[in-house]
This record gives C-alpha cells, sequence and structure tokens, in this order.
C-alpha cells in the first residue's frame, strides 16, 4: 500500500512486541511493559494496557496532529495573504508607472502648446 515504517505507530507491552516496535516509525510501550522493551521503545506510555494506554496514546497523538493541521491552516491562509497583497501592490505599481506615462505626456503636450503660442 505503499506506507513506509516513518508513517506507522506501534504499541506493544511484551518481548513480543518487540520486533513491531522496532521496525515503526514511533514505537510506544505501555507502563506496564517489559522493561526491555521500555528500552527500546521511542515512548513509554504514562499509562498501562489496562488503564486504556492505546486509546490515551492514540487521544495525545490526535491531538498533537490536530494542532499541526491547524497551524499549516493557519500557515496556508497567511501565505494566501501576503500573495494577495503582492498582487495588488503589483497592480498598484503597474498603475503608478501608467500615471507617469500619462502625466509625462501631459507635460510633454503643455509644452509644445507654450512653443506654438510664442
Amino acid at each position: 500500500i505503499g506506507i513506509t515504517s516513518e508513517n506507522i505507530v506501534a504499541f506493544g507491552d511484551g518481548e513480543n512486541d518487540r520486533e513491531m516496535i522496532e521496525f515503526a516509525g514511533l514505537g510506544i510501550a505501555m507502563k506496564n511493559g517489559d522493561a526491555s522493551l521500555k528500552q527500546i521503545a521511542d515512548k513509554v506510555s504514562s499509562k498501562t494496557n489496562n488503564e486504556d494506554g492505546v486509546a490515551v496514546e492514540i487521544e495525545k497523538l490526535m491531538e498533537k496532529y490536530d494542532e499541526e493541521l491547524l497551524r499549516d491552516n493557519f500557515l496556508r491562509t497567511k501565505i494566501s495573504q501576503v500573495k494577495a497583497l503582492e498582487m495588488k501592490q503589483t497592480q498598484m505599481d503597474k498603475s503608478k508607472a501608467e500615471l507617469k506615462k500619462i502625466l509625462t505626456a501631459a507635460l510633454d503636450l503643455e509644452a509644445r502648446v507654450k512653443d506654438l503660442q510664442c
């Protein structure tokens, strides 16, 4: 399915979970897990498997994911706002350049009219 190990979270509490914990991008041992498993795990839960440790850890991961998603959406919004402002600035710069051309042409015309009057 194209899922790499760094995108896998594994939970375990016994020696039989060692290979899975080692393979996963994030291996979480339960508080009541074997000492050797806790040593190799990326994280040790503050809860045991009897205290719904897996559910607690999944909730923490989802909260973190939600915070990252909110931050990413906030950043995307700010980037869009900056791009919109840059577009407006570009339009204003073009308008200024056009106005400058018109003013220059008007001044040239005024100078020609004065020359013709003399």
